[in-house]
């Protein structure tokens, strides 16, 4: 039997040490049956929002609502036979999950959200919102008590000044973003805002960073950007309650 040559000998022996090293690796090995089900649960979902947004995608060139209420039931129906199908599939070896009712509830949540900010809307904020704070665009906001900083009005409510308050609707922000802020918590606090005005606060009101807030009115409180200078967390105005966003 004639023998190897030196390099195939060598070439063998490394795809031996290889092969071992990778049975030997946990990390590299077969997925497991609780991996399996994750993935598929993973894969699940992301169909799901896929299809959500197609649906809304199809609503937007069309207007047809009666398509795009049955086009998003059917995308509900189709990720409770996949997440139905993945747990007959795997049984115990799944982790404990929520409710199918729950993903759904999440997925129409982040694809809602997508579609309105694709129409020029405010996205959800990125985290659930303390109590006493409510949800606008990337930030969890509250109004503020005639003359308190926001970091007065953060603290009061157990929180932390969030750079939202500038970079949404402050300096950094704009005046639409603001009026929307003011607008939310109008409905939270049944102060309700009859006009939102842009300042340049340098010349118009020497008042410091104070961005977006309203008057101190409980009628006709009317609102107010300081687009300059730049928003900050320890600006006040005696006269004004500051749109605070908190973390």
């Amino acid at each position: 039997m004639p023998h190897a040559s030196a390099p195939r000998q060598a070439m063998l022996a490394f795809l031996v040490a290889t092969a071992a090293a990778l049975a030997c690796d946990p990390a590299l090995a077969a997925p497991t049956p609780t991996q399996r089900c994750e993935a598929a649960f993973e894969t699940a979902l992301g169909k799901a929002t896929l299809c959500r947004l197609a649906a809304e995608a199809a609503f937007t060139r069309s207007l047809d609502a009666a398509k795009r209420s049955t086009a998003l039931g059917k995308c509900s129906s189709k990720l409770a036979d996949a997440l139905g199908k993945a747990t007959s599939k795997f049984g115990s070896a799944c982790p404990t999950t929520p409710p199918v009712s729950a993903f759904d509830d999440f997925v129409a949540a982040c694809s809602d959200g997508a579609a309105s900010g694709s129409s020029g809307g405010n996205l959800p904020a990125l985290k659930p919102c303390a109590a006493g704070t409510i949800a606008v665009g990337g930030g969890c906001w509250l109004l503020g008590a005639v003359g308190e900083t926001c970091d007065q009005a953060c603290a009061l409510a157990g929180l932390a000044y969030d750079d939202a308050t500038a970079a949404e609707a402050g300096s950094g922000g704009s005046l639409a973003q603001c009026a929307d802020v003011l607008n939310a918590l109008s409905l939270g606090t049944g102060i309700p805002i009859s006009v939102v005005t842009d300042f340049d606060c340098n010349l118009q009101l020497p008042v410091g960073g104070v961005g977006c807030g309203q008057d101190g009115n409980i009628v006709l409180s009317q609102g107010t950007r300081c687009f300059a200078p730049a928003t900050t967390s320890t600006a006040s105005f005696a006269g004004a309650r500051r749109a605070c966003a908190c973390q």
